[in-house]
């Protein structure tokens, strides 16, 4: 019995004991929570073209993104030898862009521009190219001078009672050339100097086109003939030439070549007997020589200078019959500076 007393009063302790235990510990205080954190002093980030204004402390953002302020690259137009670019765009406050392309230049598209021919009444062109997408000039074209008219000649020779003239058409444009009058020469002297056609160029005259000096010199030149003025030279008779004649070639006379023409040749008629004297420079080393000639191309009297070298002045002189007469060169040109016709006895040139 004793035994079981004992063991309640144990047991009643221990529940006392408990409760006590428990009372206690319902008048501990609560555990504290967690202290809140005190608010950030932010610092602020300015806003870009893509992100808000942001806090560099707590990432937090206030108001929206700027946006882009797009500018507009415009495109290059791509030309024959420049390169061209295709649109772009960019910001002006960050580096957002799209990119312009390089569009490569092709090069230019050659087209030949034809050579004209030059014409007795119109120049020509020498051929040349240009670019047919850009219309540039690659290779100018020149102009190229006339061609000499080809023109046959109708010489009407003077009389005693009327004066001479030589006509022509040409072949080609079919206009009509006329010179001056030609009188014959009476009793009296008559010079030609080369001088008397200073200033004519080669190339500058049509083949047996006409130059009067004097009313009765008719020089019949060529398409080569030239005037070399400044080219001086003194003769065994002391003459002292100034300008010389340069034929650029021999006289041709109704040739097969050339019908219906003279070329290098000077014509002059008289009425009487006459002396004729030639001042002339030989023009090769191949003895060439100066000769009267007959309106048929024959050779009446030639000079006998046949160990005359190349520039060697010469003096040559013809007595001659009344008629019509043609001064030229044999062979090939020589370069004549002076012809004087003494007609008759008188020496003095009678008024024109």
């Amino acid at each position: 019995m004793k035994k079981i007393i004992k063991t309640l009063i144990i047991a009643m302790i221990v529940v006392l004991a408990i409760t006590a235990l428990a009372a206690c510990n319902n008048d501990q205080p609560t555990t504290p929570t967690e202290p809140t954190a005190p608010a950030c002093d932010h610092m602020w980030t300015a806003a870009t073209c893509e992100t808000a204004k942001t806090c560099v402390l707590c990432q937090a953002t206030e108001g929206e993104p700027k946006g882009h302020d797009i500018v507009v690259d415009e495109a290059v137009a791509v030309t024959c030898t420049e390169d061209g670019l295709t649109a772009g765009e960019h910001c002006t406050r960050c580096d957002y862009a799209i990119a312009q392309e390089t569009i490569t230049a092709p090069g230019h598209t050659e087209v030949v521009d034809e050579a004209v021919d030059p014409t007795c009444v119109a120049t020509g062109l020498t051929a040349g190219k240009h670019c047919s997408a850009c219309d540039e000039v690659l290779v100018s074209q020149s102009e190229v001078a006339m061609v000499a008219h080809k023109i046959a000649y109708v010489t009407t020779l003077p009389t005693a009672e009327a004066a001479g003239k030589t006509t022509g058409v040409c072949t080609v444009c079919e206009g009509t050339f006329t010179y001056d009058e030609v009188n014959v020469m009476g009793a009296g002297t008559y010079t030609l100097e080369a001088s008397a056609l200073s200033g004519i160029a080669q190339y500058s005259l049509a083949d047996g086109e006409v130059r009067v000096v004097g009313g009765v010199f008719e020089c019949h030149l060529s398409n080569k003939y030239r005037t070399d003025d400044g080219q001086k030279k003194t003769f065994p008779d002391e003459y002292y030439g100034t300008s010389r004649m340069n034929f650029g070639g021999k006289t041709e006379i109704n040739s097969d070549a050339n019908p219906d023409m003279i070329k290098n040749g000077i014509v002059f008629t008289t009425t009487e007997a006459a002396t004729v004297t030639v001042w002339w420079v030989e023009g090769g080393d191949d003895h060439r020589q100066v000769a009267l000639y007959d309106m048929d191309g024959n050779i009446v009297v030639q000079s006998d200078n046949q160990e005359a070298a190349k520039n060697d002045p010469c003096m040559s002189t013809f007595t001659v019959e009344a008629g019509t007469y043609i001064v030229g060169n044999v062979i090939n040109t020589n370069y004549i500076f002076k012809v004087e016709v003494v007609v008759g006895t008188s020496a003095e040139v009678p008024a024109e």
